[in-house]
């Protein structure tokens, strides 16, 4: 990256608490958000480096190459109030979530309402799996299944009998070729 011109390096403030931790203000040097607003910088005796930062931007950036940990709420029950502890909204654009590498994103509580004002997509790689201890329910206007075969796909749409429509097969022979469990 080419150096810009006419840095103004008086404007910067750097205050170092010892080898490990620093804040630094109006730094002039160019970044990928332009110059920093100011940076809270850390680094542990093993090379493990945390930052706080706002760019000219105006995108703050925290980043640390070891976990994130936000903990909110201890004392919001005690007085008897449920309320809501850690809220996070986006006033315009997106939320991202992405867990890179072999990562899982794992939701969890007493209850999880997801809740879209227009659609809901749920889209898997491989395989979509819903599991329910006691009872799952569908409720809308309307519901389509489409697949190739499958206990929930009707018996006529399945791979297995639409191969042979038309022919002089028998139902009772593709549903025991197929491993279809239909009564009859």
């Amino acid at each position: 990256m080419a150096e810009r011109q006419n840095q103004n390096w008086y404007q910067r403030f750097v205050e170092s608490y010892g080898p490990n931790f620093r804040i630094d203000i109006n730094n002039p040097q160019m970044g990928y958000g332009g110059t920093n607003v100011y940076d809270i910088y850390g680094v542990t005796d093993n090379a493990e480096k945390s930052s706080i930062s706002l760019d000219n931007t105006g995108k703050l950036k925290i980043y640390s190459d070891r976990s994130l940990e936000i903990v909110a709420g201890e004392r919001n029950s005690q007085d008897g109030a449920e309320g809501v502890d850690i809220f996070l909204h986006t006033r315009s654009g997106d939320v991202v979530v992405t867990a890179e590498k072999n990562g899982n994103i794992r939701i969890s509580g007493k209850n999880i309402v997801l809740n879209a004002d227009n659609n809901l997509d749920l889209i898997a790689g491989n395989e979509l799996n819903i599991t329910s201890t006691n009872t799952m329910n569908m409720n809308s206007n309307c519901v389509d299944i489409k697949g190739q075969c499958g206990s929930a796909v009707p018996i006529e749409l399945q791979w297995g009998p639409r191969i042979f429509e038309g022919s002089f097969v028998g139902l009772d022979f593709i549903l025991g070729s197929f491993s279809l469990s239909v009564s009859l």
